[in-house]
């Protein structure tokens, strides 16, 4: 590491117009705010490595998941996989090209179903960790959850409630259609987190795992491996411990 300076100098730089803007922003403890009161004026050259194998990890390991759990739902869902399709031909028919682009991803609605009950189905993330900061009533109760205590939240118990989602063990991308997600408190669905500290990569994982999925639905039928039977491993991410197989049919009229 010769001639790499280990501490990272991060100096204010406010253009003239920018004085408003700030003090709004300065309102809310956004992350960098917090990485600097945690460490002072300076980052170290290992809490840079520390913050950037959180976002590599956060950012890929997770989407890699998401991607392998996809395909094998789709695989045991072939009507699911021919309703994409179908979208996916009336798209591209529209755009006269099938370049998946900006506009192409936003147009694909069911594929962003698919892509949400996939992560309701297997959260890549098992559980979140907040730290409460004040001392919180909780609603409906006498408890009191005092400050500084350690919140560890479940997405898989949230996304498995009956109550919440009817039938939770079948694959039903229907439940995030625009009607049905208007039924249901904003909070009962989170794979990015939510509020001020939601993921901040979370849009770019959507178009991610849409562009993949399109591309993959467009040019190959998925089958199930009926051979095959996924063997869980829970940890900060739900993987599998004999990977994933699934049959790749190139489809003829692509």
């Amino acid at each position: 590491m010769n001639g790499i300076d280990k501490k990272f100098k991060i100096t204010p730089n406010v253009a003239p117009g920018e004085a408003d803007a700030n003090a709004i922003k300065k309102q809310y403890n956004i992350l960098i705010d917090a990485l600097l009161q945690e460490h002072g004026k300076s980052l170290s050259y290992e809490s840079v490595l520390d913050e950037l194998l959180i976002f590599f990890l956060a950012g890929f390991d997770t989407t890699a998941v998401a991607v392998q759990f996809a395909f094998y739902y789709l695989a045991k869902n072939p009507l699911v996989q021919e309703k994409a399709m179908r979208e996916l031909q009336n798209i591209f028919s529209d755009a006269g090209s099938t370049e998946v682009n900006s506009d192409t991803l936003q147009r694909m609605q069911y594929v962003e179903m698919i892509v949400r009950e996939t992560l309701r189905m297997q959260p890549p993330i098992t559980f979140i960790f907040k730290e409460a900061g004040v001392d919180t009533p909780l609603p409906s109760s006498d408890l009191v959850l005092p400050a500084g205590a350690m919140v560890i939240l479940s997405p898989s118990s949230l996304y498995m409630d009956p109550k919440v989602y009817p039938d939770p063990h079948v694959f039903d991308p229907e439940r995030f259609s625009p009607e049905n997600s208007a039924k249901r408190h904003p909070y009962a669905f989170m794979p990015f987190g939510g509020g001020m500290r939601t993921c901040i990569g979370r849009k770019f994982a959507i178009m991610t795992l849409k562009t993949i999925i399109s591309k993959v639905i467009w040019n190959y039928s998925i089958e199930p491996d009926e051979t095959y039977e996924p063997q869980f491993v829970w940890g900060l991410s739900t993987v599998t411990s004999n990977g994933m197989r699934i049959k790749l049919t190139k489809r003829s009229t692509c």
